[in-house]
């Protein structure tokens, strides 16, 4: 029997997940939707025993999913780097629970490289889809994205549509977009290892912060410093960049249970929090000035290569 490309949220529950080379990944648990505006905020996602994540719960954007054409399967594609490092939530404490949601949503609408939607960014519509690419795929600007509208009535059961979705913005390719990005999933893992005290969780928030403190320092501000107006906080950027090192090593060589180990990570939190202020609010604007939209995105492209090199060195997949 054929299975309609347009599904009720209850009907997926158990619907089973694959990547594309038909292992079996787990299942859907629930589809978590936005009320105010109807759309899918993400799909909650068990991995079941898959690379030892079968006690986790885990949001994936809807965009990460294809639907198998007449059958109740989808297709997640990611590779298994992602899924080792992806952000999970524990059964019994979901996203939401501690005004956490859209935190939790900016962290994995980063991970897997797709820009998050406005509370109206998704659309359910009938015989076409239009997607929001990865930042390996080219660049569309915001001008050539499709309006998006609401997705579903609200007190109704949301639709899925498989392989019908049409999204809003198109990642951008610029360095401050990409180190954006990077902020939000970075600042969503303090949350989580704080309230856990999970040292896989620290680790994956050292994986993260080594490759961009130094790509940054190795990219962006060697360019930012030569410059009259962005000297002087590019090179707070060092000596703030400088403090994360110290702590990330300490708490690396610490035992979780140590009493000052959660209070060391609050501190080193407080410090990620206040240099992202300082970049996104003060960096980014002046950096702006001086640098051409083109210019970004070189050094941004110049950034991710960098990354690539760095977690091939040092055997790190973030």
């Amino acid at each position: 029997m054929a299975v309609p490309n347009i599904l009720s949220a209850g009907s997926m529950d158990g619907d089973k997940i694959v990547n594309d080379q038909g292992e079996d990944l787990g299942d859907v648990k629930d589809v978590m939707i936005d009320l105010e505006s109807g759309s899918i905020s993400y799909v909650v996602l068990s991995f079941g025993g898959f690379l030892g994540l079968g006690d986790k719960l885990f949001g994936v954007p809807v965009e990460a999913l294809r639907k198998k054409p007449d059958e109740h399967e989808f297709v997640l594609d990611v590779d298994k780097q992602k899924l080792e490092n992806a952000p999970g939530f524990d059964k019994d404490n979901w996203p939401g629970t501690h005004g956490d949601h859209q935190e939790y949503m900016r962290t994995i609408y980063s991970h897997y490289g797709y820009e998050q939607r406005t509370a109206r960014g998704t659309q359910i519509i009938g015989e076409e889809r239009e997607e929001v690419r990865p930042r390996e795929e080219a660049k569309q600007t915001r001008e050539q994205a499709p309006e998006a509208v609401a997705a579903a009535p609200v007190g109704a059961k949301a639709a899925v549509a498989g392989e019908e979705i049409r999204t809003g913005d198109i990642q951008s390719r610029e360095i401050y977009q990409i180190l954006k990005n990077e902020h939000d999933k970075v600042l969503g893992l303090f949350d989580e290892a704080i309230n856990t005290g999970s040292r896989d969780t620290f680790m994956q928030i050292k994986a993260e912060l080594d490759p961009h403190m130094n790509g940054e320092e190795e990219v962006l501000y060697p360019v930012l410093k030569k410059q009259g107006r962005t000297h002087d906080i590019s090179m707070e950027g060092y000596e703030e960049h400088h403090v994360a090192k110290m702590l990330l090593s300490e708490l690396d060589n610490m035992n979780e249970k140590d009493e000052m180990w959660i209070p060391k990570l609050k501190v080193l939190k407080e410090n990620v929090k206040h240099h992202v202020e300082e970049e996104e609010k003060e960096m980014f604007p002046a950096s702006k000035n001086i640098l051409s939209e083109q210019r970004a995105e070189e050094i941004g492209q110049k950034y991710l290569d960098f990354k690539d090199r760095y977690n091939s060195t040092h055997g790190k997949n973030i």
